[in-house]
Formats: structure tokens, sequence, C-alpha cells
């Protein structure tokens, strides 16, 4: 299998350099260490809001969930607006909200 290395950047008006750099540092410490630190993170993070539900689908639901909002709120990173993890300039809906659309 092949591995593909995906940068976003937010930063104006050099977001090209900013991801060839981001992408040159996954490639510089590889997937394995990555991933490993990621893990070590999540690890670190959930249990901080550990749940669990009589219901299985919604409790997977809620770890969908808080994967999605940990992962988008880490305090290197971007706050997500209403488009989500998606930043689309120009929206006519750029507007924060304490919680993830789910539509």
């Amino acid at each position: 299998g092949k591995t593909f290395y995906i940068a976003i950047s937010d930063v104006l008006p050099n977001g090209t350099t900013s991801a060839v750099s981001q992408v040159a540092t996954a490639l510089y410490h590889g997937y394995d260490a990555i991933l490993a630190a990621h893990t070590q993170w999540w690890n670190a993070y959930y249990p901080a809001s550990f749940l669990t539900l009589s219901d299985s689908r919604m409790e997977a639901f809620y770890w969908i969930n808080m994967y999605k909002l940990a992962s988008g709120t880490r305090a290197d990173r971007v706050v997500y607006d209403l488009m989500g993890p998606w930043f689309i300039d120009g929206t006519p809906w750029p507007d924060l909200h304490w919680d993830l659309n789910v539509q």
C-alpha cells in the first residue's frame, strides 16, 4: 500500500509553503512516529470525557464526535467554524458555536 500525506494550511498568503513544510515534516518523522504521537495524545485525552451508555449505537456516535471535536480543537489548531474542519474563505456564514453540526 501507499501512504499519502495531506496538509491543510490556514496560513495566508503563504498557504502552499506552509502545507509543503507540514508534509516535509511528516515525511521526515514517518508514519509510525506520527501515529504513535497521535495515539499517545488521544489516550491522554479521552479518559477526561469517558462515558458509557446503555445504547451501543449512541455510545459509538458519542465517541466518533468526541474524536472529531478533540482532533479539531487542539491547542495548536484553528478553531472549527460553522463549516467544520473545511475552511472556506469568503463564506457567508463565518460563525462559531460550541457544538458540531451533525446534519
